[in-house]
């Protein structure tokens, strides 16, 4: 990260047409969840696809982030952590208020239902005040976290935090190129690999944080950006957090045990029907990386893309309140689906466009 790969100037960058497939990962996400609230059973209900959805999601972070800080924030650290944090709390708060609004009503309306649970004391100060900071690293620092109590109204931030952690790390790799700056390819392989180390010894020999198990996903993504601009040692950072990214999301669908348990999955063709199309999904991530488009269908990619963000965030909401309706399965899956784009719509149209400028701002360049 903060490299010149491929001699880059620090204001050049191309397109990626990478928004319509950001919304298919996300539209994943609905579907996996949608599926099994609605009422179906099956294949489709038992594949988990927004676990594909997910951990693609985050192979394309590596790659997009790591464009962004060769391109745009190269001896900028500051700039990209604050852009970051614009882009992902005033969404993610903005998917607080109106999940919160939404299960204030149910309940007042006295049919909140999730999943045939009714959540008792979620409304309380603690639990509000923990979900406010739910996707900042170290929350239970503030002391008003506590998972045995927790309920999320954004019930898969856990996905943002990682994304958030990512960040993070990005920004501490960055700092050392601010003295070193003719080493900075050496030092961002450097940490790839250090960090590829640490997930090895948190998931195999001692756990030591639970985001350390989903490094290989990012690593991929940075490694795959790296050799993509002609950085060549790259391509041994691909095999090796590929093969690490396969395994580990092997555990993940076998929920995270032993490795020698994996011979005891008795629905194989689940499992290997999610690592198909995680590896189609990693596939394209590069493909794609290598196209570029112009004109209205760089503003219609863009404008997909851009839906991806708020339907993650908001989709549980319109799943609550369908499921608190007890309708019907094929209408409770397509009120789930078309909901969930029209409110991403929605959050897109009155938040992240005005913030967009806010970020061109900090970035320097408009995109």
């Amino acid at each position: 990260m903060g490299i010149p790969f491929n001699g880059l100037s620090t204001m050049t960058s191309v397109y990626r047409r990478f928004g319509v497939l950001r919304l298919i990962l996300a539209m994943m996400v609905v579907v996996s969840h949608g599926v099994p609230a609605s009422g179906f059973e099956g294949f489709l209900a038992r594949l988990g696809i927004g676990s594909v959805a997910v951990m693609g999601f985050f192979v394309l972070s590596g790659f997009i982030i790591t464009e962004a800080i060769d391109v745009y924030y190269r001896e900028r650290p500051a700039a990209f952590i604050a852009n970051r944090m614009l882009r992902i709390l005033p969404p993610y708060w903005l998917a607080l208020i109106l999940s919160l609004m939404v299960h204030a009503l149910l309940q007042w309306g006295g049919i909140l239902s999730i999943h045939g649970e009714n959540p008792r004391d979620i409304f309380s100060a603690q639990n509000i005040a923990a979900n406010t900071f739910a996707v900042i690293p170290l929350q239970g620092l503030l002391g008003v976290f506590d998972p045995a109590k927790f309920y999320g109204f954004v019930r898969y931030y856990w996905a943002v935090l990682i994304e958030v952690d990512f960040y993070i790390v990005a920004f501490a790799i960055m700092l050392p190129g601010l003295v070193f700056k003719r080493k900075r390819a050496d030092i961002a392989a450097a940490c790839v690999a250090a960090l590829l180390l640490c997930h090895v010894v948190n998931d195999y020999v001692r756990p030591i944080r639970h985001e350390l198990s989903y490094i290989p996903y990012f690593a991929l993504g940075v490694s795959l950006y790296a050799w993509r601009s002609g950085y060549r040692l790259a391509l041994i950072g691909v095999i090796a957090s590929a093969a690490a990214t396969l395994v580990a999301f092997l555990r993940y669908l076998n929920q995270m045990k032993p490795l020698s348990a994996l011979a005891s999955i008795d629905d194989w063709p689940v499992v290997a029907t999610n690592i198909v199309l995680l590896t189609i999904v990693c596939v394209a991530i590069f493909r794609l990386s290598n196209t570029d488009t112009t004109g209205p269908a760089r503003r219609i990619d863009r404008w997909f893309g851009d839906l991806s963000y708020p339907i993650y965030l908001n989709h549980y909401t319109v799943l609550t309140l369908v499921f608190s309706l007890a309708l019907p399965p094929w209408p409770s899956f397509l009120l789930i689906a078309a909901g969930s784009v029209l409110v991403a719509w929605g959050a897109a149209t009155t938040l992240e466009r005005p913030l967009r400028r806010l970020r061109d701002v900090v970035r320097g360049q408009t995109l």
